[in-house]
């Protein structure tokens, strides 16, 4: 099997910092030796530049206490992003996202030029891409419930693999501004 090795840091995550990809994530790891140089690769990210210049802006210490996760690999046909409120506007009424062919890692660290779609409320109604249609009303239903028992608008990844919608991880959106309904 292939693994996805990827950063548990304690101030990953939370509603505060997302350092969606910050910290480094390995990818299509096949043996025990790989996998532990993926490992400390991860650890290692935590000292980056790049790290100390988020934690610096979000006001974060920039010393991270961090576990690394060995996850089986999900071999995507298609990976993306899915935010469950507007981060742009604000609005509640529509989710946006972004998705891309293959692995989600370049999408999340900003190297690939995604394609964009929209899920209105109240229905799901999808817009975008024909790509993502298939899968379209099952991520509408999960990023709902997702939401509701989190408490909160949520960041999601996700990915699907052959007829398969697969749940990557979840996360409060960190740059969501208040929405006020009157002003859009």
């Amino acid at each position: 099997p292939a693994f996805a090795v990827r950063s548990s840091a304690l101030s990953e995550d939370s509603a505060q910092a997302s350092f969606a990809g910050e910290f480094e994530t390995v990818l299509d790891v096949h043996t025990d030796e790989l996998v532990r140089e993926a490992i400390h690769t991860v650890r290692r990210s935590r000292h980056s530049e790049r790290v100390r210049a988020y934690s610096e802006a979000k006001g974060i210490e920039p010393h991270h206490d961090m576990a690394v996760v060995v996850q089986r690999l999900v071999r995507a046909d298609i990976s993306g992003v899915l935010f469950t409120a507007d981060p742009v506007t604000g609005s509640h009424m529509r989710m946006t996202g972004n998705f891309v062919f293959g692995f989600g890692e370049e999408l999340v660290s900003g190297e690939a030029q995604p394609y964009t779609f929209i899920l209105e409320r109240p229905k799901g109604h999808y817009e975008g891409p024909p790509d993502v249609t298939r899968v379209a009303r099952r991520l509408y239903k999960l990023a709902g419930r997702l939401e509701e028992e989190l408490g909160c608008p949520q960041d999601i990844e996700w990915a699907v693999a052959g007829r398969r919608l697969f749940l990557l991880q979840s996360r409060p959106i960190t740059t969501l501004q208040g929405y006020n309904p009157a002003t859009g």
